[in-house]
């Protein structure tokens, strides 16, 4: 997998509108963005909430979150009170569009266990919350090396469900069946020759153009 990641390092790993990443820079990335939670004092396994549009920090902060052995929580930004699933999952790091930023800062107090929080601008042109960072300050000041972090199979992803039959729940998934699931179900054409065409037809199979939360 080693040989695999160097060949792999100057192709694209993420494409959004005209800008383009390749995976040696989206690792660069996630690593900063996890060695910033770790730093700030989110503790393993403790919650690392998105509460963002589709954007390529989204992909970063929740590889991050794997990368610090932090636990992704989906926030759906389309829920009428989006601060139940933050409360809920007593976030301890939390990615946010600058949208969402009001709606945020109307719940820290009942967020105890929040040490860090990381704003990505958009065109709201919204301020930065009072003991926020922006999202390229952070990483402009962390270390690109990988986290000293020891990964386990038994990490967990929490993914809310859409409360369809009352209050949303977060369902615990440990990483390596959701790897397992997801790919039996989607087979994804993985290898450094992979045909981006081939990758939009599984994004067609799951759904065109859905969020990522």
């Amino acid at each position: 997998m080693g040989a695999l990641r160097r060949d792999r390092g100057d192709q694209r790993a993420q494409v959004f509108g005209d800008q383009t990443t390749s995976w040696t820079e989206f690792n660069r990335r996630a690593n900063g963005v996890a060695q910033t939670m770790i730093d700030a004092g989110v503790k393993k396994q403790g919650k690392s909430a998105q509460y963002m549009y589709n954007s390529p920090p989204y992909m970063e902060s929740v590889f991050a979150s794997f990368k610090a052995s932090l636990v992704p929580v989906n926030t759906n930004y389309r829920y009428a009170d989006g601060t139940y699933l933050l409360t809920d999952a007593k976030a301890t790091g939390i990615v946010v569009h600058s949208r969402f930023a009001p709606t945020l800062a109307s719940i820290l107090a009942d967020l105890p266990d929040l040490r860090v929080i990381i704003q990505v601008p958009d065109d709201s042109n919204g301020a930065l919350l009072p003991g926020a960072e922006w999202y390229e300050d952070v990483l402009a000041a962390a270390s690109p090396a990988r986290p000293d972090v020891e990964w386990s199979p038994d990490d967990l992803y929490i993914l809310y469900t859409g409360g369809t039959t009352g209050m949303p729940k977060g369902v615990m998934w440990d990483q390596n069946t959701l790897i397992e699931v997801t790919t039996k179900t989607h087979p994804m054409p993985l290898g450094p020759d992979a045909d981006i065409e081939a990758w939009k037809e599984v994004t067609r199979q799951i759904g065109e153009l859905a969020p990522v939360m």
